[in-house]
Parts: structure tokens; C-alpha cells; sequence
């Protein structure tokens, strides 16, 4: 209890952080849907966004944190603030898919790939993150898990697998093809079909007492053409 309690309170810190208005509403939102939310949240309503793993986000929510729509990057995390009485019934909705791809630094040789590749794989905690569940699941379609299963670093959220590769800790990281359309310094060297690999979804809801202008917006025709831009596959209403 003592440690989830301090999660919850460095999440407070965070939305206290954003701003002068500690007020305004917030959003809580996957960490590989950073860009996207940021990238909406100056508009009428504004509002404040705090990012981690969704798993994380979720067990904070059920405890009590506040917040006005929630963002999961999977419809388990979801499922979990939903049957814990969070979320405003109606409210749930698929927003935007995304896919899964494989990273290297842009200065690795052109000939690293999955089944050649001597290092370290970077991916989101398989046993939480929904990044590494869904990169769990693909790699085993793809008969690769068994040839890197004991070579995976697992981190707290997608967002940190990719910082890995950009720092040259790791040969490759396993992210979204969002995160990699984000930074300058990896490229793609291996993507997943969508035949072989699970369906990356993102869902949002109203929380209880959220203001329903902030999920309007966050769903608007304008929020969609914002995620469409920064590589999100847009799911039609």
C-alpha cells in the first residue's frame, strides 16, 4: 500500500507540475501517446497531461488519483479502472491503433536484425506494459521469443525501451511504430505484420466526475487529424 500511495502522489506532483492551475483538467494518458495528447491539449478546454504505463495509470486511477479521461494503450488496463467502478458508463471507445516495430540507432550497421543481432532487446515490461504485452505476443507468432527471450531488458513504459536504443545501451528496441515516426536517431528494422502480430488499440473514457468537453475534444474531427499526423491509425467513429 505504502508504495502505491507514493506512486499516487508523484503523479499529483506531476500534474501540479504542469501548470500554475493546479484546477485545470487532466488527462491520464499511455506513455506512447504522449505526443498525440500534448499535442491537443492547448486547445479550448486545455487541459494538463500526466504520461506513464498504462498499468500504471490504471492502479493509480482505482486508488483515487484524479484525473478527467484516461488513454490506455490496451483494453486490459481499461477493463481493470472500468469493473473498479472509474469510468463513466457509455463513455468507452476505441480512439486510434497503432503497429509494432523493431529499432536500431541510426548508426548500427545495416545488417542488424532479429534473428542476426548479438545484444540486448529493449522492450515494456511483458508481465504489465502494454507494449511489451503485445511484443510478447508477436514475437512469438513470429517464432522469435525463444532467440531473445533471455537477451530482453524490460522497462517501465515503451517511451523508456526507446531511450535505450537512442543512448546506444542496447542494440535494438521493440516500440510502436509511433515512437519510432517520433525520434531522429533510430530507424526501423523490423516490422510486424499485421496478419502476425496482435492489434495495438488505444481506448479512452470519461472518469467519474470528468468534464465531457476534454473527452469531446480528445475525439473531435481536429484531435483526429493530429494523431493521423503523428502515425497513429485513426479508428472512424
Amino acid at each position: 500500500m505504502a508504495a502505491r500511495q507514493i506512486c499516487w502522489g508523484l503523479v499529483i506532483l506531476a500534474m501540479a507540475c504542469t501548470g500554475e492551475d493546479v484546477q485545470r483538467p487532466a488527462v491520464l494518458a499511455a506513455a506512447s501517446f504522449v505526443d498525440a495528447a500534448r499535442s491537443v491539449a492547448d486547445g479550448e478546454p486545455s487541459f494538463d497531461v500526466t504520461v506513464a504505463a498504462s498499468s500504471v495509470l490504471a492502479r493509480q486511477i482505482v486508488e483515487g488519483a484524479p484525473g478527467d479521461c484516461f488513454i490506455s494503450a490496451n483494453s486490459r488496463w481499461m477493463n481493470y479502472v472500468e469493473e473498479n467502478g472509474r469510468v463513466v458508463p457509455g463513455t468507452r471507445q476505441t480512439l486510434v491503433r497503432n503497429t509494432l516495430v523493431v529499432v536500431a540507432a541510426r548508426g548500427v550497421e545495416q545488417g542488424v536484425s532479429l534473428e542476426s543481432f548479438s545484444g540486448f532487446l529493449a522492450m515494456g515490461d511483458p508481465r504489465h506494459v502494454p507494449a511489451g504485452i503485445y511484443g510478447e505476443q508477436a514475437l512469438r507468432e513470429s517464432g522469435l521469443w525463444s532467440r531473445v527471450e533471455s537477451r530482453i531488458v524490460a522497462t517501465g513504459d515503451v517511451r523508456a525501451a526507446l531511450a535505450l536504443v537512442e543512448r546506444g545501451e542496447v542494440e535494438l528496441a521493440l516500440v510502436y511504430g509511433t515512437d519510432a515516426q517520433a525520434s531522429d536517431t533510430v530507424r526501423v528494422v523490423h516490422r510486424f505484420s499485421e496478419s502476425g502480430s496482435p492489434t495495438v488499440r488505444y481506448e479512452i473514457a470519461l472518469l467519474e466526475g470528468g468534464d465531457p468537453a476534454v473527452l469531446q475534444r480528445l475525439t473531435g474531427t481536429v484531435a483526429r487529424a493530429q494523431y493521423a499526423e503523428l502515425g497513429f491509425l485513426v479508428v472512424e467513429r
